[in-house]
This record gives C-alpha cells, structure tokens and sequence, in this order.
C-alpha cells in the first residue's frame, strides 16, 4: 500500500485512526485493514462484475481506496480477516441497493449513490468467537468489557463504504452452518437477500458490456490505467483509478475456495484434514535364523498405535521372541550333541 493510500485514509476517519472496535488509540497495537479483502483485486472477472454493477468504468476499481480500509488492533482484524466477526450496515442503506420490495438488486443504471461520508454499522459475530472478550474505551477514558453476543458494543461510525462492508458480510454469511445463518436473520431479517445480491454482482457482464460507452475506458483513460504507481504517489485526495497490481497468481474459483480453506482453520464442529502417515520401506536383506529381525522404523518402541492415546513397547514382546527362538535352536543344539537317550 502507498503513502499516498495511508494518508487519504488517516484523513478520511474520523475516529482519528482509533481502533473501530475498541476505540483505544495509536499507542495500542492498531494497524490499517482492508474491509474487502486486498488480495481479490487478482481475479480480474471479479472486478470487472464490481465495475459493470457497480457504475465504473472498467480497469477503475482501486481496493485500496480510502472506503475500503479502516483501522483496527491487530487480533482483531486477525479475526475479521478469518471471518470470525463482521459489521452490519443499518437497515435503511441496505434497502437501497433493491428495488422497492426489498427482493431484485438494483442494476448499473441505478445503482445508488450516497452523498454522505460516513456511515454507522453493527459489530456482528460470526462463529468462533464466543470465548473473546473485547474491551472498548469510551469517549472519558472509562473502559467497558464486552462479552459474547456483544450486543453493549454501540453503533459504530466510519468513512467505510457499505459495498465493500456488505461484500465481506455475504463471504462471511456463506461460511457458516445454516443453524447459525437463521439466527442472524431472525436478528436482522433484512440480510435476507445479501447472498443473493453479492451473486448479482458478481454475474457474467452483458455481452453488450464492451459496446457501453460509461463502462469501457476511453484511450485517455486507458494511458491513466497503465501509468506506474509511483507516478500518482504525491496525489493525496484521490485515489488513483486503476486495479492493484498483484504479485499473485490467477487462480480459479475452485483454487480460491481450496485456498480460503487452508487460510481458514476449521471449527470444532468441521473434521479435520487426515495427518500424512509416514510410510516405511520393508527391508529385503537376507538374514540368518538367529538374526534379529530388523526395524527400519524410526522409534519403534514409542510409537504410537492407537487415537486413544495409548501406547505399546512392542519392542519389548520382539526381544522375548528373539530370546524363545535362541532358546529352542540351543535346546536343539543340545540334544543332537548328546544323543537319544538310552534306557
């Protein structure tokens, strides 16, 4: 992220980059984070959908932009960033990306377009959250200790802007068990429809798209697209309009959703990936018969057998073999030296 990006950020909050959730300041450990996550600037389908829905000219959605980054304590946004917790736009601002009804999205040509600089959202759990307690200091110094659902956290202020804020809200929605996503509408029923219209904005373009003229860039502002970044290090009051250029790879939908999963660790109630098993080779040396056998195993007399954590010596029961076995070739032994008996 630019200096440029950082400072049209400090200067867009008007917490005074104080932690959103917490509300402790600079001194703490609060750093700059993305609401939709930074890294989806690589799938260029993705954006493209953004722009076309979204009112923009194509190539011009800048993630980086001061709507999309907020400030937050460092563990916190760890878990904002493994979907843990979300926020909540109010009522009012998610209507207004349907039409009236509340049920069909809103299209390019209507897309709404707010005059206000800020907006007020509601801390969300999401899951694995029920064990943290979150401490938020109020406007005279005075601390308060929030436990789960955190319903005392009060509404919070912010420049973000409700596209990215509902963006990360549906991946989040999307994550959880249905039991869970029940119990969230019931507490906010108008969210009912948010998985339906991130689908709606993330849809395949028109096959008219490259023939609209407010969608697909004119040469002047293709030359402003392919410009470096640094050439736009000194603008401090707007973001420049262009895609972040990414050192990561182009993956596939399939790619993402395997990546996203090793990214985020599964819950108690999801099984867990199969632990790779060691595989030893068997050996093909020749041995004599009073040859112990030998283990290429590493470990062996603690090796672990079973998941109920029990353990078996079975080095111990080879030896007791071993030992019968020299023990019988000497009894041999014996009796072929001394003879048959004689009556």
């Amino acid at each position: 992220m630019t200096r440029s990006a950082i400072k049209r950020a400090e200067d867009a909050d008007p917490n005074l980059q104080r932690c959103l959730i917490e509300n402790c300041s600079t001194t703490m450990a609060v750093q700059l984070g993305h609401v939709y996550e930074r890294e989806e600037a690589a799938r260029d389908h993705r954006m493209e959908s953004l722009e076309w829905i979204w009112g923009l000219v194509q190539g011009s959605l800048n993630l980086d932009t001061r709507r999309n980054i907020f400030f937050v304590g460092a563990s916190l946004y760890e878990m904002y960033k493994r979907r843990r917790w979300t926020l909540v736009p109010e009522e009012q601002v998610v209507r207004q990306f349907f039409y009236e009804g509340g049920r069909r999205p809103r299209t390019r040509r209507d897309f709404p377009k707010f005059q206000t600089q800020t907006f007020k959202y509601t801390f969300l759990p999401i899951k694995d959250i029920e064990d943290v307690y979150i401490s938020r200091q109020s406007e005279d110094n005075t601390v308060t200790v929030h436990e789960y659902p955190f319903s005392g956290i009060p509404a919070i202020t912010s420049h973000i802007h409700p596209t990215f804020v509902l963006l990360q809200l549906a991946n989040a929605l999307w994550s959880i068990p249905r039991d869970r996503y029940d119990s969230i509408l019931k507490q906010y029923p108008w969210l009912s429809e948010i998985c339906d219209l991130r689908t709606h904005w993330f849809a395949r373009l028109p096959d008219n798209a490259d023939r609209n003229l407010t969608y697909r860039p004119s040469r002047g502002q293709q030359n402003l697209s392919t410009t470096s970044q640094t050439d736009s290090e000194d603008d401090l009051l707007r973001t420049p309009p262009r895609r972040l250029r990414l050192l990561v790879p182009q993956l596939s939908d399939w790619e993402w959703a395997d990546a996203e999963r090793l990214n985020n660790p599964p819950s108690s109630t999801r099984v867990a990936p199969r632990e790779p098993v060691a595989v030893y080779q068997k050996s093909v040396k020749k041995r004599d018969l009073c040859e112990p056998n030998e283990d290429t195993r590493c470990n062996k007399r603690g090796r672990r057998l079973t998941s109920t954590g029990l353990e078996e010596c079975d080095g111990d029961d080879e030896l007791d073999i071993i030992e019968r076995r020299q023990s019988r070739i000497l009894n041999m032994c014996m009796k072929d030296l001394t003879g048959p008996s004689r009556m």
